[in-house]
């Protein structure tokens, strides 16, 4: 997988604050990969089934565009 090559790159640098820096900068990178995915997941069984719950994401932002809607 492309982070895990960059993984191993980042490891082979010679500075040490460089590799912790970019080390977790790709964890963040992983993290909302992971996250992504998982949204994509929702969203596509949320088209199948459109009777299921929305998918977090959607929740949130149908919820706070309501809050903004009302300020109006």
């Amino acid at each position: 997988e492309l982070l895990d090559k960059m993984q191993s790159a980042i490891q082979r640098l010679p500075d040490p604050q460089t590799v912790e820096v970019l080390s977790t900068l790709l964890q963040y990178i992983r993290q909302l990969s992971e996250t992504l995915f998982q949204d994509i997941k929702e969203t596509q069984e949320l088209i199948e089934k459109p009777r299921k719950q929305p998918p977090t994401w959607l929740r949130q932002a149908s919820s706070s565009s309501a809050q903004t809607g009302r300020h109006r």
